[in-house]
């Protein structure tokens, strides 16, 4: 409330100033703790989004109204507020959101089609239109379209279901951990690891995890460091522990932990061409080829990428490996090398099948501990937390000791 237009100077002010009535807007929307795109003169619908819920806001001239913007903000969930906003007044209204119908929308969104959204919901295809309906009806405004292609959702459809998703994700992450808390059933935790820190911290972490929360099921995932914020935010994972230059300047990521980084060695076979000496360069190491097993971080490559530009070098990757005990078996029974640290090729090292030729500042893994943050902590997401932060500081204790024994 609260807006302008108080009098004859204010009206001229709103009629001969754009900035100023764009002003107004966005103040009003400061006030429902929301960004604005700038609105210009036509009357054309925006849309404003607040962080937690969805506000839809139509900016148009009424007939007789004084000159100015008037703003219908729908909030959007499970129960919420329709205002109608102008200079003067905030006239609230209710408007019910059944999960229900968000769920139909939904599928509708994915399936594209009224009949497939029907069988994923094992529903009538008429129930399903009937509901579409209502939650068109309720919200005022369409929310999908018919095109050769499909139902396809509206401009404005794309940013309800967007939000819509969210809600239904929030009420699921409610779901469970209320089913946890009374007991009830088996809860599942899902940990991404990337493929260095899955095999220098799972190990450890399992065990002790699954130990201390017998009633939770624990799913541990190997996947490229490059998806894991995209597969918090779909919820696929509850914390992700990879390369934290992933997860920087991501808004809906919250890092929980940046983890001390872990030193990283270049490793060869006991009886590599280089292994006797000990003036070996990256330079003379990349005249090998390199076992992959994950792309490694910009910080990781520069040195690397400023020895090759130099002289000849093989294919960079010489061979990308699904996982990292592929690697070092090839590593230990050919000419090629990769990067690891010590603990991560302790068998080998104990078995003198491989050496650590080379360790440099600029060879460590940094990782961290992150999670959506819109995302409820539940208790056992803080204990796997816990969990993680001592299994990383086992493998650094570990570290300094074979450091101590293997290195020359």
């Amino acid at each position: 409330g609260g807006g302008g237009g108080g009098g004859a100077d204010g009206a001229d002010d709103g009629r001969n100033d754009e900035k100023g009535e764009v002003l107004e807007v966005e103040q009003a929307a400061s006030r429902l703790s929301a960004p604005v795109s700038r609105i210009d003169r036509s009357g054309k619908v925006k849309t404003i989004v607040t962080p937690l819920t969805v506000a839809i806001c139509l900016f148009g001239r009424e007939p007789d109204a004084s000159p100015g913007y008037s703003a219908m903000p729908y909030q959007l969930s499970i129960s919420c507020e329709l205002g109608i906003f102008n200079d003067h007044f905030i006239e609230p209204l209710t408007v019910q959101i059944d999960l229900r119908l968000l769920r139909q929308a939904q599928a509708l969104a994915d399936y594209r089609s009224f009949t497939r959204a029907a069988e994923a919901l094992n529903i009538a295809q008429p129930s399903l239109s009937r509901g579409i309906k209502e939650l068109e009806s309720r919200v005022g405004l369409p929310l999908f379209e018919r095109l050769r292609s499909g139902h396809q959702p509206t401009d404005f459809g794309r940013v309800f279901l967007e939000h819509a998703s969210g809600l239904l994700a929030g009420y699921e992450d409610l779901e469970r951990d209320v089913a946890q808390t009374k007991g009830l059933g088996t809860v599942e935790m899902t940990v991404g690891f990337g493929a260095y820190a899955a095999e220098a911290l799972a190990p450890s972490f399992a065990p002790r995890f699954v130990a201390e929360h017998p009633s939770v099921r624990l799913r541990i995932r190997m996947e490229d460091p490059t998806s894991m914020a995209r597969l918090l935010r779909s919820r696929s994972i509850d914390v992700a522990v990879c390369e934290s230059s992933v997860m920087a300047d991501d808004d809906t990521i919250d890092v929980i932990d940046t983890l001390e980084p872990v030193p990283g060695h270049v490793v060869v076979r006991a009886g590599h061409p280089l292994a006797k000496r000990n003036d070996a360069g990256i330079a003379d190491i990349l005249a090998y080829p390199y076992a992959q097993v994950v792309m490694l971080p910009a910080r990781v490559l520069k040195p690397i990428l400023a020895a090759r530009r130099d002289s000849p070098m093989p294919t960079f990757p010489a061979i990308e490996c699904p996982s990292f005990s592929l690697a070092a078996s090839i590593v230990a029974s050919t000419n090629a090398f990769t990067f690891a640290s010590l603990g991560m090729v302790r068998a080998e090292l104990d078995a003198g099948r491989v050496v650590s030729l080379m360790q440099a500042d600029w060879m460590h893994a940094k990782w961290c501990i992150a999670r959506l943050r819109k995302r409820v902590v539940s208790p056992p997401m803080l204990d796997m937390v816990k969990a993680l932060r001592q299994a990383h500081r086992e493998a650094l204790h570990a570290e300094t000791e074979l450091r101590a024994r293997w290195c020359r």
